[in-house]
């Protein structure tokens, strides 16, 4: 007679994090120092791919292949125009930069105008559930530019600031969200924004501050500084807001998860959720330093 089958142990979602963070960050790593600029485009058409799709898995409860072809064929058009560095960088930068941050505000400001018009969780399901098909589509929209932007910020840097300068705005969005991640876990216990993600407490938002701060200025002082000229006084700066800007990220992100009742983008990363979770943090930084850089490199 045979016994009991033995129950398998799952990992924890700690463990998933770990273990998906060890084998990424050797691959990010290899693909960002080894690859040339063409191939690293074409790498970023890909992932801004799985964003987008991502992304219309949030707004429409069924998989569309036409949605899908569609966004993904108007957001590649989108983006390899926009890639050109050489025009864009030496003659309409600002002007460029500027409409990547207005893509990225519009839909910000338009959604947290209608979050902060109610007053709990239960409320903004309610009336998630009678919005508009225009809303609805102008948030999609909305957010789909957002990924355009962000990812076309990221090909931009690589481009015109070489590859470390990537690596800071990933370093940057990633310490400052694992600094508030791991410090939420450890001595959490005010709530920040509950109706957004009641995980998310007070002392995890100055622990994830703090860490950012601390890798952003020695990004700075040993990167920006002695390879683009930049005054201490900027690194500052750089390092004061950019903390801010990723936290800012993940918080847009998760209120849209909350409001459109979903827990995670996608489950292609184990113990993280999808792509869109992974870079909620960069859609802020990644422009927000191509503009800082390229205001620098010009003056």
């Amino acid at each position: 007679m045979k016994g009991p089958t033995p129950q398998t142990k799952q990992l924890s979602n700690f463990q998933k994090r770990l273990l998906t963070a060890i084998i990424g960050i050797p691959l990010i790593l290899f693909g960002i120092f080894w690859f040339d600029g063409v191939v690293i485009k074409y790498i970023l058409f890909l992932v801004m791919l799985a964003l987008i799709f991502e992304n219309n898995s949030l707004f429409i409860e069924h998989r569309s292949s036409i949605l899908n072809i569609a966004m993904a064929c108007t957001a590649g058009f989108i983006y390899f125009v926009l890639s050109d560095d050489a025009k864009l960088l030496d003659s309409n930068s600002f002007i460029f930069f500027g409409a990547i941050l207005v893509l990225i505000a519009l839909p910000t400001i338009l959604f947290w105008a209608y979050w902060f018009q109610r007053d709990s969780l239960s409320e903004v399901e309610k009336e998630v559930a009678g919005l508009s098909k225009s809303l609805s589509i102008s948030l999609l929209v909305g957010t789909t530019l957002v990924i355009i932007g962000t990812v076309v910020s990221l090909g931009l840097l690589f481009d015109s600031y070489g590859a470390f300068t990537v690596l800071a705005v990933l370093l940057i969005a990633w310490v400052t969200d694992t600094g508030a991640y791991g410090t939420g876990k450890m001595v959490g216990k005010r709530s920040m924004a509950k109706t957004i993600s009641p995980n998310k407490t007070m002392e995890g938002l100055y622990g994830g501050y703090i860490a950012g701060f601390v890798v952003a200025i020695l990004i700075g002082l040993f990167w920006f500084m002695p390879k683009f000229g930049w005054t201490l006084f900027g690194v500052v700066c750089m390092s004061l807001i950019t903390p801010i800007l990723a936290i800012g990220g993940d918080l847009i992100e998760s209120a849209y998860k909350r409001v459109l009742n979903a827990d995670d983008s996608s489950s292609l990363l184990p113990g993280h959720g999808g792509f869109l979770d992974r870079l909620d943090s960069t859609i802020y930084v990644a422009p927000s330093l191509l503009a800082w850089s390229t205001w620098y490199a010009g003056n």
